[in-house]
């Protein structure tokens, strides 16, 4: 059910930013790549999925990363929320 909750999100933020599955989960550091990723790290951790989770279905894509990269993103996404309301309006219509 998880994996099913993720795609569903990988999707939506694939639409939402133009990115194709593979630039999604590229180890690109560009932030019109990061931003993305860190939107569904924070998509998903709200859901509410474990990090553990969240860590287990990027790698199943062939994106390893560490817990620590996770909260950074998740935290990025939360301060971006609090100072600028398009990122409220981002999340709501993501979520929908």
């Amino acid at each position: 059910m998880k994996s099913e909750i993720f795609n569903m999100y990988v999707e939506r933020v694939m639409k939402k930013f133009r990115l194709t599955r593979e630039e999604l989960f590229s180890k690109e550091k560009t932030s019109d790549v990061v931003l993305p990723r860190q939107v569904l790290f924070y998509l998903c951790k709200n859901r509410p999925m474990k990090l553990i989770e969240i860590k287990r279905l990027l790698s199943k894509e062939g994106f390893d990363v560490e817990h620590t990269t996770i909260l950074h993103g998740i935290k990025v996404i939360e301060k971006l929320i609090v100072e600028d309301k398009d990122y409220s309006s981002l999340i709501k219509q993501l979520n929908q």
